[in-house]
């Protein structure tokens, strides 16, 4: 098989890239700029299907639904650094911080 043929086999929709996150997983999603946003959302899709999964990001410039889930979402937030969706998920008790520097 040469390269093309192995990367279109690989090819599938975001609701199905996500299927492979289950219950107690810990996701990372990007940081800054690198957030993988439409998966992210695809994954939200899900919330009636998962529980207890945990959600790594650092300085999110982008506000995605699972930020704005109060403490019963099935998605909490852990970040090691605060942007603009950490601080909104923080106002909902639904983020933990932890940081990467001594």
């Amino acid at each position: 098989m040469n390269w093309r043929d192995e990367y279109q086999s690989k090819l599938c929709s975001l609701e199905e890239a996500v299927e492979i996150v289950h219950d107690g997983d810990v996701v990372f999603i990007g940081a800054a700029s690198s957030v993988a946003c439409a998966l992210s959302e695809a994954l939200y899709n899900r919330k009636q299907e998962l529980s207890d999964v945990t959600i790594c990001s650092g300085q999110n410039p982008w506000v995605l639904p699972f930020y704005k889930d109060g403490q019963d979402s099935p998605f909490s937030i852990l970040t090691f650094f605060t942007g603009p969706a950490e601080r909104e998920s923080l106002k909902h008790n639904n983020c933990t911080y932890t940081s990467m520097y001594p």
